[in-house]
Formats: structure tokens, C-alpha cells, sequence
């Protein structure tokens, strides 16, 4: 009588067992995996919920604008802050940028596309968006109080 106690109890648990894996597997598939629905707004515009940019604090190596037949990029290379100095980012840019970065030195934050929508020669290029000069206010205020 106890040896058919223990057998009753070890089933029972074993369909406790499987009987929640199942519940847990058809609630998995009806979530869908979603957190939230698209928000509808009243002009009908489509609003991204991600950051398109991307934002580089460096400092300007070297620029060079490339021409071939009507398309014109400029090519950049940086050196990004808190990098090791053999260390250096470049980036293509579509058109003659050199007026965003004219009159500009020191560390500056670069704002560009992140996703790139032309093409030059095969090489994709990014829209360049901003260009801001970083000062050191703490320098400034010293220099401006001697």
C-alpha cells in the first residue's frame, strides 16, 4: 500500500511537472514577443523609436576631398578622445564637408548618419549632420582671469 502511495505521488508530480511546461510553452507562443504596440499619432508621420545618428568626440587628422566624374566625398580621419594613439577612425562622408569643420580646432563632436544612403564608387557615405567645437570652459576661465 505505501509502495503504491509513492508511485501515485511521483506521477502526480511528474503531470504537475510536464502539465506546466506545456502552459508555459503555449503562453511563449501567443505573447509573440512584444512589448508594446505601434503608437499611432494624429499627423499620420512615421515616428523611429531609434537614434539615427551617430556621434563622434574627436579630433580632425586628416581630410581630403575626392572628385571622380560629378560625385565629390570627403574623406576623414580621426582620432577619437580616450583612444590609444595609433589608434584612428575614418569616415567618408558624401559631399565637400570641409565648411562644416572650417574655422573649427580641437575636440570636436562630429553627428552623422548612421546609416549610410549613397554610394561612391561602391564605398557607401555617410550625410553628415553637425559639427561642434568641445572648449574646455575651466582652460577659458583661467586664461580670461589673468
Amino acid at each position: 500500500m505505501l509502495e503504491s502511495i509513492m508511485t501515485n505521488r511521483t506521477a502526480f508530480s511528474w503531470g504537475v511537472l510536464i502539465g506546466g511546461v506545456i502552459v508555459t510553452l503555449i503562453m511563449a507562443c501567443y505573447a509573440n514577443a512584444t512589448t508594446t504596440n505601434n503608437r499611432q499619432n494624429t499627423l499620420g508621420a512615421v515616428i523611429e523609436s531609434k537614434n539615427m545618428n551617430t556621434y563622434l568626440f574627436a579630433v580632425p587628422i586628416a581630410g581630403q576631398i575626392i572628385e571622380h566624374d560629378e560625385e565629390v566625398v570627403t574623406n576623414v580621419r580621426f582620432q577619437p578622445y580616450g583612444t590609444p594613439a595609433l589608434y584612428d577612425e575614418t569616415v567618408l562622408f558624401c559631399g565637400d564637408v570641409s565648411g562644416y569643420f572650417a574655422g573649427k580646432s580641437g575636440p570636436l563632436v562630429i553627428t552623422y548618419h548612421t546609416i549610410a544612403h549613397r554610394l561612391f564608387q561602391g564605398i557607401a557615405c555617410h550625410d553628415i549632420v553637425s559639427v561642434f567645437e568641445v572648449r574646455n570652459t575651466v582652460t577659458e576661465q583661467a586664461k580670461e582671469s589673468k
